[in-house]
């Protein structure tokens, strides 16, 4: 890392600024609910307000460490190469974590307590309206990405490098687990460790912004157009046909992704 650190205090500030417009753009989503908007919509739409926000509760950090952010942002350690693997990187997450979720699936260690709940597969694929989709993904894949990569690799992962890679990282991934929701803490903290090593081989934080948007991405297009249900009854478990296959693309794809991150992002000038 080369990049000299923040103030503490600022990081702070970024912090408490960060909680506070995520508290706003959370009563914001309620409020567009009870004018009978639709739940994902009404959380895309909410998330609109959190640039601005930001700006006016950081205004005096920003103009304060302009010239750190604009070192954080510069692209001149950053290559078309990279950015591509940034890109393979991200998909390679999402890959990884879908075949460990479908291995846990086939071999019973989670499970749908709902005895309602559909057996299946049952699979459907069909997308809301486009400008919902186009909504999904500005927020999501470029908005939600380039603020969370600045605060908590740039701030927060950057505040502790002189502590070294495997402190900076783990605190970095921490902070960032515990902005997110329980249910999803699991999913945020690997997120956040790979995050954290790209951006600390690569020493710029392009990579994993655009790491974080390919892995952001990926969900516009599944979660919101695709309905599989698929809960198999525990008499018929372990099912090994879809579980041993799911166990080897899970460690085939990791080991990829684990490899591109640690020797193929590292920065020029090591």
């Amino acid at each position: 890392m080369t990049i000299s650190a923040p103030a503490r205090i600022n990081v702070v500030a970024v912090l408490v600024a960060l909680t506070t417009a995520l508290f706003f753009r959370a009563w914001l989503q309620l409020s567009l609910q009870t004018y009978n908007f639709e739940r994902h919509l009404a959380t895309d739409l909410s998330y609109l307000v959190l640039p601005p926000i930001l700006f006016l509760l950081l205004v005096a950090v920003i103009l304060q460490d302009r010239g750190f952010l604009s070192a954080l942002l510069k692209f001149n350690k950053t290559s078309l190469r990279l950015l591509l693997v940034a890109i393979l990187i991200g998909l390679l997450f999402r890959v990884s974590w879908w075949s460990q979720l479908t291995a846990r699936i086939s071999f019973g260690l989670i499970s749908n307590t709902d005895p309602n709940a559909i057996e299946g597969p049952v699979f459907q694929y069909i997308c809301p309206p486009l400008p919902i989709v186009i909504l999904g993904v500005t927020v999501w894949a470029i908005l939600v990405p380039f603020i969370e990569e600045v605060i908590h690799r740039g701030y927060v992962q950057t505040l502790f490098h002189r502590n070294g890679p495997l402190v900076s990282i783990v605190i970095s991934s921490v902070v960032f687990t515990v902005f997110h929701r329980s249910s999803g803490w699991q999913f945020a903290f690997a997120g956040g460790l790979i995050l954290g090593t790209l951006y600390w081989v690569s020493g710029s934080l392009w990579p994993s912004i655009v790491t974080h948007s390919v892995i952001n991405l990926t969900p516009q297009f599944t979660w919101r157009c695709m309905s599989l249900q698929w809960n198999p009854s525990p008499e018929s478990l372990p099912l090994l046909n879809p579980g041993v296959p799911a166990v080897l693309t899970f460690l085939v794809s990791t080991g990829i992704l684990l490899w591109l991150v640690l020797a193929k992002c590292r920065r020029q000038d090591n």
